[in-house]
């Protein structure tokens, strides 16, 4: 249905349209758009070409924010462009109903030759810079806990046992069900390990690790609450708690994590919502953008 260029900057989950071409009309030809959810994680951004099925994934059509009004697509094909001495993430997205099938060996194969002619194309449009001896910065923990990867959603992307894979949503109106059965709050922290994109740079296995460690971890330091895993190096827990009595676990759990060492040294990223009666997407969406202002402040957040 369309195939376009997107560029994301360090504003996580916000998407600038650099080209589209398009069988629809009410698609935006220029200009940016946020999702509640990332189009291309950081695992994905690993790989050549990744398909993303809408039905069975966090991603939804409702994040298909370059349509005014979005078609009946049903899958997504992602490619990366590289762009090494760059901090933004660049790639091709093109999108397709039932009726097409960009799982062929063909579909995939355009996709990649394209992506790597649109890389050739900018690295001769691009004005030589200075060499670099920074690292450039970790991509915000939004990009991983808004969307939660496909393993979150079914798929494992670095070799963790997934023990529920529902979407998160159904585990959100679980939880809200059951905390309006028994009359208490329910607030929802989304934890981020800082050094994740750092650690996904070093591959699958080295995510694996840490996400056992980083889970164990959290097992300790929040006992007796539900800890499910909202995306790569990102988990969700779910807390009967208002926000008063949340916040001297959040201090705590960053100075303790602030004193990790090896795989978890670091630090963390804290962004809560509390439970006021909103859908689980809004819950959801209220915890990133909280998750999304700790990292950029390094102040643990919490939104009521």
């Amino acid at each position: 249905e369309t195939v376009c260029l997107l560029v994301q900057d360090e504003v996580a989950l916000s998407y600038r349209i650099e080209a589209i071409a398009s069988t629809h009309s009410s698609v935006q030809r220029s200009g940016t758009f946020d999702t509640q959810t990332p189009l291309l994680t950081a695992t994905m951004s690993r790989e050549s070409v990744t398909i993303r099925t809408l039905a069975e994934e966090e991603v939804a059509i409702e994040d298909l924010r370059y349509y005014d009004d979005p078609p009946a697509v049903d899958h997504l094909a992602l490619a990366p462009v590289a762009q090494p001495e760059t901090s933004t993430t660049t790639f091709l997205l093109a999108d397709a109903s039932g009726e097409s099938n960009l799982r062929t060996s063909r579909a995939r194969t355009v996709m990649e030759h394209f992506a790597e002619t649109v890389a050739l194309l900018l690295d001769t449009d691009r004005l030589p810079s200075p060499p670099s001896d920074t690292e450039s910065p970790d991509a915000s923990p939004a990009e991983h806990a808004a969307g939660g990867s496909a393993a979150a959603a079914g798929g494992n992307s670095g070799g963790v046992e997934i023990e529920d894979a529902r979407p998160r949503r159904e585990l959100i109106a679980e939880e809200m069900e059951a905390a309006q059965a028994a009359a208490e709050d329910l607030a929802l922290a989304l934890v981020h390990l800082n050094r994740a994109e750092s650690i996904a740079r070093r591959g699958e296995e080295a995510v694996a690790s840490a996400e056992r460690l980083f889970q164990a971890r959290l097992e300790q330091l929040a006992p007796n609450q539900r800890i499910e895993r909202f995306g790569e190096l990102t988990y969700g827990i779910f807390f009967r708690k208002g926000a008063s009595a949340i916040e001297p676990w959040m201090a705590d759990f960053e100075s303790t994590m602030a004193q990790e060492e090896g795989e978890l040294e670091g630090g963390v990223s804290v962004g809560v919502a509390v439970w006021t009666e909103e859908t689980p997407e809004a819950l959801r969406s209220e915890a990133t953008k909280a998750l999304r202002e700790a990292y950029e402040t390094g102040t643990c957040t919490i939104v009521t």
